[in-house]
């Protein structure tokens, strides 16, 4: 039974049973004096559960946990309205948040903004009071999670050119930390890649928004519906559960018009980045396969084997080098070969178990590897999505990128 003192914490992890109770009791606000002369108070965030990723938690048990509080801030509306467009129509355009007519202090008006990170705010409100003293230095790395709440926020309220002066050097602190997941045996946490694709997106920096592309588009499996999703911990996750997905970032749109197929939203098109993934990887087999059964002259069979042309064993030769790839396949689960829509596992566990199919020749060793498969699998595993290369998403990152002064 919950304590009668107790609230229910909202849970920003995806790895958390939504059922469980948290019992913290918080003791009050913290109040923050952004402007001494403001003349309007937000209330930013709610108190939620803050887990460590990968814990194991049980629906009736309490686990460890940090907690989130929200803040309210004393601030100046007529600085947010000057800085933000959003801010001006929220305060200034006759809604529900506009300054009361009784109003006579910061504590009459209080604007709610319980979605937004306390954290995050405070540095966008230090930015646009110009409290410049309590902000990063020009040089100052920015960790992942700050930087992304950072950039939801300019988003929401338009206002990325604030980050200016920082944009550079955190842009290039995001691509560091991708870079950082190929020069070491640990691979990359999805909702970290979820977060670094928003950076990428709301910062204009269309190498990292390919990069993470990619490396998102094979690192998702599907459920039964076909929805796209990530192991986390023990649990399973939907993509973009807890992280926003970049709107408007569609296919070819050349394509789209020529051929009048549907403009994709990005899960769309990441699903079918994912399939071509897919189809490219399972294609190298088949084309392989087909060497030794399809590639005839004048209804004549061509050998594969590499042997000498009047070789007698060369029959026997690609006999044994189809035989042996076709057993491994079985034995492997990918045999018959699959169409590509029903593979559910992701494209990078897809990509290592093929690249275990043995090809051997009983007859000539030099022939098992006339087949070079792992290069081709990196190839085909380096190639970013269409939609990545698409002149909707250059036109985005070039426009962003202006805004930071980092085109």
């Amino acid at each position: 039974m919950m304590d009668s003192n107790s609230i229910e914490c909202t849970s920003s992890s995806a790895d958390v049973d939504p059922t469980i109770i948290c019992s913290f009791v918080p003791q009050g606000l913290s109040l923050k004096v952004i402007d001494p002369d403001g003349d309007l108070s937000l209330k930013v965030g709610e108190t939620r559960c803050i887990y460590k990723s990968g814990n194991d938690v049980l629906s009736d048990q309490e686990p460890d946990h940090e907690h989130q509080l929200p803040a309210v801030y004393i601030v100046c509306s007529k600085a947010l309205s000057r800085a933000s467009p959003v801010w001006k129509t929220l305060l200034y355009g006759g809604f529900a948040e506009s300054k009361p007519s009784s109003a006579s202090s910061a504590s009459d008006w209080v604007v709610e903004l319980p979605d937004d990170d306390p954290k995050a705010m405070a540095t966008i409100l230090n930015i646009i009071h110009s409290r410049f003293d309590l902000l990063p230095r020009i040089t100052d790395l920015v960790n992942l999670d700050d930087l992304y709440q950072l950039t939801v926020l300019t988003d929401k309220y338009d206002l990325t050119p604030l980050l200016r002066p920082w944009a550079s050097i955190w842009i290039n602190s995001a691509t560091e930390k991708y870079n950082s997941w190929g020069c070491s045996s640990t691979s990359p946490v999805t909702s970290d890649l979820e977060r670094l694709l928003w950076i990428a997106w709301e910062l204009g920096d269309p190498d990292l928004f390919s990069k993470t592309s990619t490396t998102l588009a094979q690192c998702c499996s599907i459920d039964a519906n076909g929805d796209l999703q990530y192991n986390t911990g023990n649990k399973v996750v939907a993509l973009f559960n807890t992280t926003p997905e970049p709107p408007g970032i569609y296919g070819n749109y050349t394509l789209a018009c020529l051929y009048r197929r549907p403009i994709l939203n990005f899960l769309d098109a990441l699903k079918a980045a994912r399939l071509r993934y897919i189809e490219d990887t399972l294609a190298i087999y088949q084309k392989a396969i087909a060497a030794f059964t399809e590639n005839r002259i004048n209804s004549r069979l061509l050998r594969v084997c590499k042997g000498a042309t009047h070789d007698p064993k060369k029959k026997a030769c690609d006999a044994g080098i189809l035989g042996t790839m076709i057993l491994s396949l079985a034995s492997l689960g990918y045999w018959p070969l699959p169409a590509a829509t029903d593979i559910r596992t992701n494209v990078t566990k897809l990509a290592a178990d093929l690249a275990d199919v043995e090809i051997l020749s009983p007859v000539h060793i030099g022939c098992t590897g006339v087949y070079q498969r792992s290069d081709r699998l990196k190839l085909c595993l380096k190639t970013p999505p269409d939609y990545a290369m698409s002149s909707l998403v250059k036109t985005r990152m070039a426009k962003q990128a202006a805004k930071l002064g980092t085109n």
